[in-house]
């Protein structure tokens, strides 16, 4: 192998990822054309992390590699692009042919302050101007890759969010970066004003009515239904059948509309600068029912058993049912007292669709949470339906 370039491989079931270190040129180009199989028979990834130079012999080889995939329906990408390849990608064009992801900064939170935990990953105060959401380790790339496309089309229609400007990586986890310029989080505020609970319920609610008055029609954000059927059915083994057919009955008779929601809205993702609320975490942002949302404070707030509300905000679990119930007044303000008497009909289960859609993004947490839903929500998934006139065996007319 000529000195200049080596090439770590790591070859999986169907998947090979070659990582160079040096330039690709016309000497180096035939050694990785050489580490390629005859035929594509499956995933190829190219990390070009460390690699110092492309040539013209260089490109040809990524643009045949691109044809060669592409025909075959297999995917190829370049990972962990330095800006010095991506210049030279951009100014020959095939930055609009191939498929690849930026080199990532790497960050350090060492003697950094958590600001609060959720489900997915945690938020720091990076510096005076910024703050990070660093995901778990095992959380995809591609969600914090959503998440940072998803921001800037909200942002567009006028959700107010802050853009995220940045991927970078800590140890083994991703980590997206948010400008937040003398921005404190706002559960950081509630914490430190109990005594005005009602005002910050009306500032989430307001915030809560600006999603959802914004529509989307599937162009970009996904169906939020289809997330949760989806979940529903990766859960599919660790509930008795009739569990999960009477969640798929519940999920299947709340309304379809073209509402924009967030999926995750809570104080601990919502930071206020001058008084104003700027949405951070925006990779599950979607298309579907308020009620979706409204079913989240439910799960953050509504459960003091649960200890979830000390956990995500650090507000005292007592206080963030008080909250809760000032949140739900404020946001039904305005809707009619059919609209309240639906939610109240599925309190518990639009709360149990957070928590199974978080019991398959964070492997680690599936048991506890799938034991919270079997075990503690169900019985009262069930009750509300009773409650609301409908036997467990009929179906809603």
């Amino acid at each position: 192998m000529s000195k200049d370039l080596k090439i770590d491989e790591h070859r999986g079931p169907d998947s090979l990822r070659l990582r160079l270190a040096g330039p690709l040129d016309q000497a180096t180009a035939p050694l990785v054309r050489a580490r390629l199989p005859a035929a594509t028979a499956g995933t190829l990834e190219i990390d070009l992390a460390a690699c110092s130079f492309i040539s013209s012999a260089g490109l040809r080889l990524l643009l045949e590699l691109h044809k060669s995939f592409q025909s075959s329906g297999k995917p190829f990408r370049l990972v962990n692009v330095p800006a010095s390849i991506e210049n030279i990608l951009e100014t020959t064009g095939l930055s609009q042919l191939l498929s690849f992801s930026r080199a990532r900064r790497e960050i350090s939170l060492h003697d950094h302050k958590m600001m609060a935990a959720g489900t997915c990953g945690e938020c720091y105060r990076l510096d005076e101007e910024s703050v990070v959401k660093l995901y778990y380790a095992g959380i995809s790339a591609d969600l914090v890759e959503r998440e940072k496309q998803f921001a800037r089309e909200a942002f567009i229609l006028g959700v107010p969010t802050a853009i995220s400007y940045e991927i970078v990586q800590c140890g083994d986890r991703l980590g997206v970066i948010y400008e937040m310029l003398e921005a404190k989080l706002f559960s950081e505020i509630i914490r430190n004003d109990l005594q005005n609970l009602a005002s910050h319920a009306r500032t989430l609610a307001a915030a809560a009515r600006t999603i959802h008055s914004a529509r989307d029609h599937k162009s970009v954000f996904p169906d939020a239904k289809t997330h949760f059927r989806r979940s529903l059915h990766q859960l599919a083994d660790d509930f008795p059948p009739e569990d999960i057919e009477h969640l798929r009955h519940r999920l299947d008779h709340i309304p379809d509309t073209d509402e924009c929601v967030h999926l995750d809205l809570h104080t601990s993702n919502i930071m206020i600068r001058d008084g104003q609320p700027l949405i951070i975490d925006m990779g599950e942002f979607a298309v579907g029912s308020y009620l979706f949302d409204l079913g989240q404070w439910c799960t953050i707030y509504g459960y003091p058993e649960l200890n979830t509300c000390e956990i995500v905000t650090q507000i005292p679990s007592d206080r963030g049912r008080e909250f809760l119930e000032s949140l739900l007044d404020d946001y039904f303000s305005d809707r009619s007292p059919e609209e309240r008497a639906l939610f109240e009909a599925n309190r518990h289960f639009l709360a149990s669709l957070r928590t199974m859609g978080a019991a398959c993004m964070v492997p680690a947490l599936r048991e506890p949470l799938v034991k919270q839903v079997r075990e503690f929500m169900m019985p009262n998934i069930r009750a509300e339906w009773e409650a609301a006139g409908f036997s467990s065996g009929r179906t809603r007319p």
